[in-house]
């Protein structure tokens, strides 16, 4: 990470898989935006949002190379209790074992 104006920041990583849908590694450059306190913004790769409407709520979506997505919604009820919903598409992949 490489901080940009206050609390924004380049993000600079390396993706690497054996079993990803491209076994090499590849670059990831990300600016890290954040406009205010309901918004967290990641642009670039990876790619990523975090929002909150109220301070109980909170929706997030990211996507990573090549085909991995996640979105969550999760709202807190108090006392260490939450409810979370989410949809996530991932590419699985496995070595067999002789």
């Amino acid at each position: 990470n490489v901080p940009s104006y206050d609390e924004n920041e380049w993000r600079f990583s390396l993706f690497y898989s054996p079993t990803s849908q491209l076994p090499v590694p590849l670059p990831g450059v990300a600016y890290f935006w954040r406009p205010d306190e309901c918004w967290d913004v990641s642009i670039g790769v990876p790619a990523a949002v975090t929002y909150r409407p109220t301070k109980r709520l909170t929706l997030q979506a990211a996507w990573r190379p090549l085909a991995n997505f996640d979105a969550t919604a999760t709202q807190e009820l108090g006392d260490g209790w939450s409810l979370s919903g989410g949809y996530r598409t991932h590419t699985d992949t496995f070595f067999l074992s002789q």
